[in-house]
Protein backbone atom coordinates (compact mmCIF):
# COMPACT_ATOMS: atom_id res chain seq x y z
CA UNK A 1 0.00 0.00 0.00
CA UNK A 2 1.34 3.42 -0.97
CA UNK A 3 0.71 6.03 1.70
CA UNK A 4 -0.11 9.53 0.53
CA UNK A 5 1.84 12.59 1.54
CA UNK A 6 0.59 14.41 4.62
CA UNK A 7 -0.22 18.10 4.57
CA UNK A 8 2.31 20.30 6.39
CA UNK A 9 1.05 23.33 8.32
CA UNK A 10 2.37 26.64 9.60
CA UNK A 11 2.16 27.30 13.36
CA UNK A 12 -0.94 29.45 12.76
CA UNK A 13 -2.89 26.54 11.22
CA UNK A 14 -2.53 27.61 7.59
CA UNK A 15 -1.48 24.83 5.22
CA UNK A 16 1.92 25.20 3.59
CA UNK A 17 0.90 25.16 -0.07
CA UNK A 18 2.27 22.15 -1.92
CA UNK A 19 4.36 20.86 1.01
CA UNK A 20 3.66 17.21 1.62
CA UNK A 21 5.49 15.12 4.18
CA UNK A 22 6.29 11.43 3.89
CA UNK A 23 4.49 9.41 6.61
CA UNK A 24 7.75 8.27 8.25
CA UNK A 25 9.11 11.83 8.28
CA UNK A 26 5.86 13.01 9.88
CA UNK A 27 6.56 10.69 12.80
CA UNK A 28 10.19 11.51 13.28
CA UNK A 29 11.44 14.94 12.32
CA UNK A 30 9.10 17.29 14.14
CA UNK A 31 7.28 18.61 11.08
CA UNK A 32 3.88 20.07 11.98
CA UNK A 33 1.32 17.79 10.35
CA UNK A 34 -2.46 18.25 10.18
CA UNK A 35 -4.75 15.74 11.89
CA UNK A 36 -8.55 15.57 12.17
CA UNK A 37 -10.61 13.90 14.87
CA UNK A 38 -14.38 13.42 14.76
CA UNK A 39 -16.35 12.74 17.91
CA UNK A 40 -19.41 10.77 16.75
CA UNK A 41 -22.31 11.04 19.18
CA UNK A 42 -26.02 10.36 19.58
CA UNK A 43 -28.84 10.98 22.00
CA UNK A 44 -30.26 7.63 23.12
CA UNK A 45 -32.76 6.80 25.86
CA UNK A 46 -32.39 10.19 27.48
CA UNK A 47 -28.59 10.28 27.53
CA UNK A 48 -25.82 11.46 25.24
CA UNK A 49 -23.34 8.81 24.08
CA UNK A 50 -20.08 8.77 22.10
CA UNK A 51 -19.09 6.05 19.64
CA UNK A 52 -15.84 4.64 21.02
CA UNK A 53 -13.39 2.48 19.10
CA UNK A 54 -10.82 0.01 20.31
CA UNK A 55 -7.81 0.43 18.03
CA UNK A 56 -6.45 -2.63 16.24
CA UNK A 57 -3.55 -4.29 18.05
CA UNK A 58 -1.54 -4.03 14.82
CA UNK A 59 -1.60 -0.20 14.80
CA UNK A 60 1.89 1.29 15.12
CA UNK A 61 0.81 4.09 17.45
CA UNK A 62 -1.42 3.34 20.48
CA UNK A 63 -2.17 -0.31 19.53
CA UNK A 64 -5.19 -1.74 21.35
CA UNK A 65 -6.01 1.60 23.04
CA UNK A 66 -9.51 3.02 23.22
CA UNK A 67 -10.13 5.97 20.95
CA UNK A 68 -12.96 8.41 21.56
CA UNK A 69 -12.96 9.80 18.03
CA UNK A 70 -12.26 8.65 14.49
CA UNK A 71 -9.43 10.44 12.84
CA UNK A 72 -6.19 10.58 11.03
CA UNK A 73 -3.82 12.70 9.01
CA UNK A 74 -4.86 15.30 6.48
CA UNK A 75 -3.58 14.35 3.03
CA UNK A 76 -1.65 16.85 0.92
CA UNK A 77 -4.10 19.38 -0.56
CA UNK A 78 -7.07 18.03 1.41
CA UNK A 79 -9.45 20.30 3.32
CA UNK A 80 -9.89 19.45 7.02
CA UNK A 81 -13.63 18.63 6.84
CA UNK A 82 -13.06 16.39 3.80
CA UNK A 83 -10.30 14.56 5.67
CA UNK A 84 -12.65 14.08 8.64
CA UNK A 85 -15.37 12.56 6.44
CA UNK A 86 -12.81 10.35 4.67
CA UNK A 87 -11.44 9.02 7.96
CA UNK A 88 -14.93 8.15 9.27
CA UNK A 89 -15.61 6.21 6.10
CA UNK A 90 -12.23 4.44 6.09
CA UNK A 91 -12.38 3.40 9.75
CA UNK A 92 -16.09 2.73 10.27
CA UNK A 93 -17.78 2.75 6.85
CA UNK A 94 -19.94 5.72 7.90
CA UNK A 95 -20.56 8.44 5.31
CA UNK A 96 -20.56 11.90 6.88
CA UNK A 97 -21.69 15.10 5.26
CA UNK A 98 -18.68 17.45 5.66
CA UNK A 99 -21.07 20.42 5.84
CA UNK A 100 -22.64 19.01 9.04
CA UNK A 101 -19.35 18.67 10.91
CA UNK A 102 -19.03 21.10 13.83
CA UNK A 103 -15.61 22.33 14.85
CA UNK A 104 -15.25 21.99 18.63
CA UNK A 105 -11.60 22.87 19.01
CA UNK A 106 -8.11 22.93 17.68
CA UNK A 107 -5.05 21.81 19.62
CA UNK A 108 -1.38 21.16 19.18
CA UNK A 109 -0.08 17.73 20.15
CA UNK A 110 3.63 17.17 20.72
CA UNK A 111 4.35 13.75 22.13
CA UNK A 112 7.26 11.33 22.14
CA UNK A 113 5.88 7.81 21.70
CA UNK A 114 9.17 5.90 21.67
CA UNK A 115 12.76 6.32 20.46
CA UNK A 116 11.59 6.15 16.84
CA UNK A 117 8.36 8.12 17.00
CA UNK A 118 7.66 11.75 17.85
CA UNK A 119 4.23 13.18 17.09
CA UNK A 120 3.99 16.86 16.19
CA UNK A 121 0.40 17.49 15.08
CA UNK A 122 -2.05 20.31 14.68
CA UNK A 123 -5.40 18.68 15.51
CA UNK A 124 -8.83 19.87 14.37
CA UNK A 125 -11.56 18.37 16.57
CA UNK A 126 -15.05 18.02 15.13
CA UNK A 127 -18.32 16.62 16.41
CA UNK A 128 -20.99 14.94 14.35
CA UNK A 129 -24.38 13.77 15.52
CA UNK A 130 -25.48 10.35 14.34
CA UNK A 131 -28.99 8.97 14.51
CA UNK A 132 -27.47 5.95 16.20
CA UNK A 133 -28.71 3.25 13.86
CA UNK A 134 -26.06 3.75 11.18
CA UNK A 135 -24.47 0.62 9.75
CA UNK A 136 -20.90 0.40 11.04
CA UNK A 137 -18.40 -1.59 9.01
CA UNK A 138 -15.04 -1.53 10.75
CA UNK A 139 -11.74 -1.86 8.97
CA UNK A 140 -9.96 -4.56 11.02
CA UNK A 141 -6.57 -3.03 10.17
CA UNK A 142 -7.73 0.13 11.96
CA UNK A 143 -10.37 -0.86 14.52
CA UNK A 144 -10.93 -3.98 16.63
CA UNK A 145 -14.39 -3.08 17.94
CA UNK A 146 -16.80 -0.22 18.70
CA UNK A 147 -19.25 0.59 21.47
CA UNK A 148 -21.48 3.46 22.58
CA UNK A 149 -20.44 4.95 25.94
CA UNK A 150 -21.92 7.71 28.05
CA UNK A 151 -19.96 10.95 28.36
CA UNK A 152 -19.09 10.08 31.98
CA UNK A 153 -17.73 6.67 30.91
CA UNK A 154 -15.60 8.37 28.22
CA UNK A 155 -14.16 10.79 30.77
CA UNK A 156 -13.39 7.88 33.12
CA UNK A 157 -11.43 6.13 30.35
CA UNK A 158 -9.38 9.31 29.93
CA UNK A 159 -8.84 9.79 33.67
CA UNK A 160 -7.71 6.16 33.94
CA UNK A 161 -5.19 6.67 31.12
CA UNK A 162 -6.90 4.22 28.76
CA UNK A 163 -7.12 6.64 25.83
CA UNK A 164 -4.23 8.43 24.08
CA UNK A 165 -5.70 11.90 24.69
CA UNK A 166 -5.12 13.76 27.98
CA UNK A 167 -8.13 13.91 30.32
CA UNK A 168 -8.21 17.74 30.10
CA UNK A 169 -8.58 17.62 26.30
CA UNK A 170 -11.24 14.90 26.56
CA UNK A 171 -13.20 16.94 29.11
CA UNK A 172 -13.08 19.98 26.81
CA UNK A 173 -14.43 17.99 23.85
CA UNK A 174 -17.14 16.34 25.96
CA UNK A 175 -18.19 19.75 27.33
CA UNK A 176 -18.52 21.02 23.74
CA UNK A 177 -20.62 17.99 22.78
CA UNK A 178 -22.83 18.48 25.85
CA UNK A 179 -23.56 22.07 24.78
CA UNK A 180 -24.73 21.10 21.29
CA UNK A 181 -28.48 21.05 20.72
CA UNK A 182 -29.66 17.82 19.09
CA UNK A 183 -30.73 18.18 15.47
CA UNK A 184 -33.19 15.32 15.87
CA UNK A 185 -36.60 15.88 17.43
CA UNK A 186 -36.56 12.92 19.77
CA UNK A 187 -34.22 10.29 21.16
CA UNK A 188 -33.74 7.14 19.15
Amino acid sequence: MVETLRQAFHQNGEPIAGLGIEPESARNDGNLVGVVRVWLWRDYSGRREVLVQKRAKTKRVFPGAYDLAVGGHIDLGEVQAEAAAREAYEELGIKLDPEKLRIIGMTRLDKVIDDATRICNLVWNYSYQLVGNEQITIDPKEVESTDWLTLDACLKLAEDGKVPAPAKAVRSSLDAITAIKSVYAADH
